[in-house]
């Protein structure tokens, strides 16, 4: 089984990150996509919390986690392959978006993008998107890391974060959780 961290463009950032944890208990994947991070982390940490938004991406994530097959594209020939991995009983997913306050938010699709899950992202009450024209949007709940985390958690010991550029708003939600926990 080839491991995330395998990977050439991941070992050195893996390696890293993992020598450095100081707790293997929970793992937090924020962006999870379709749960690539997600499946690593599964493997090193006790428990693992994946937050995807974006509807059509969170079901995916839920498939690849429960163990569903799903399609797959072999990156060297974009030839679909079937995969098929053991579902994860230590992930816990939320189909929320994570930023510095709970509100509802509009995640929208970009033009000539409207059935990729890359080129969405979220936007909250005073913000306004600008750049790319926008072809739809869906409303998604929005919360904070430290709501989120608040009723089920022990200490966080690794954050990945990749949510489009909007980092900081979900480390600003999450000052509670980075206070206590000190997670790499």
């Amino acid at each position: 089984m080839t491991r995330l961290w395998d990977l050439p463009q991941n070992a050195g950032a893996c390696a890293a990150a993992l020598a450095r944890v100081r707790t293997r208990q929970v793992a937090v994947d924020v962006g999870a996509h379709a749960g690539i991070w997600t499946r690593a982390l599964a493997t090193e940490f006790s428990i693992v919390h994946a937050f995807e938004p974006s509807p059509p991406t969170f079901r995916w994530l839920q498939e690849c986690i429960d163990g569903q097959p799903i399609v797959a594209f072999d990156a060297s020939t974009s030839e679909p392959i079937r995969k098929h991995w053991p579902p994860l009983l230590n992930v816990r997913t939320h189909d929320v978006a994570l930023a510095d306050r709970p509100c509802v938010g509009r995640m929208t699709r970009r033009v000539g993008r409207p059935n990729t899950t890359f080129g969405k992202f979220v936007t909250l009450p005073g913000m306004e998107s600008v750049g790319e024209a926008i072809e739809g949007e869906d409303q998604i709940p929005v919360t904070t890391l430290d709501l989120a985390l608040a009723d089920d958690c022990g200490p966080v010991g690794l954050l990945k974060i990749d949510v489009e550029g909007a980092e900081a708003l979900v480390l600003c939600g999450a000052v509670q959780t980075l206070r206590r926990d000190v997670p790499v």
